[in-house]
């Protein structure tokens, strides 16, 4: 599931100009502009989260940066231009959500450790000799290993996890309407010379 970025340009701030720009410019080119723009816009946003630290003080996924990568300008045309993240874990952040295993009756697996959160998952068997464990009095089972005479609890295993909606996963419509008005205006003094 891909997520589209839609910029709507404020009409009061935007008619001036749109109306010079429906006489006189190339729609199609103006919305490559704005699209490119947008696509340059969103991915720093995202590397800017990206940027910040782990909650935990863990090793960091690159969670922010993966979504970067897969966010493209993907065309214009008279109508409109298209940026897409064609990244489906970016929905859960943008409208928050609860995520479930895949298989029936299966859990997720939370890291409880830094060693586990850089391992990734652990079908992957990046940590050796896991066993399967449970606390009855809290009801909860676990992935472990063994450290000499020591338990080492690796992974939490839950049915289910709540994302919570975050209000910055997208950049702020607001700056972007505002920086396209500007890239708008700019767009349209180049394009002045060759009307005059």
């Amino acid at each position: 599931m891909a997520i589209e970025v839609t910029v709507n340009l404020d009409p009061q701030k935007a008619k001036a100009f749109l109306e010079g720009i429906m006489r006189e410019g190339d729609q199609r080119d103006l919305n490559a502009t704005l699209g490119k723009g947008l696509e340059q816009d969103t991915q720093r946003h995202f590397l800017a989260k990206n940027a910040k630290p782990n909650k935990k003080g863990w090793p960091k996924s690159n969670f922010w940066a993966e979504i970067r990568q897969a966010t493209s300008y993907t065309g214009a045309n008279a109508d409109g231009a298209q940026v897409v993240i064609s990244d489906r874990r970016l929905s859960p952040h943008v409208h928050g959500a609860t995520l479930r295993s895949s298989r029936p009756g299966g859990f997720l697996a939370i890291p409880r450790r830094p060693e586990a959160k850089e391992a990734g998952r652990p079908a992957l068997g990046k940590i050796p000799n896991l066993f399967l464990g449970r606390f009855p009095l809290l009801n909860r089972a676990f992935l472990a290993r063994r450290r000499g005479d020591r338990l080492e609890v690796m992974y939490w295993l839950v049915p289910s996890v709540k994302v919570p909606k975050d209000p910055d996963a997208l950049p702020n419509p607001e700056d972007l309407a505002n920086t396209a008005v500007k890239r708008a205006r700019s767009w349209l003094n180049r394009q002045e010379p060759s009307h005059g």
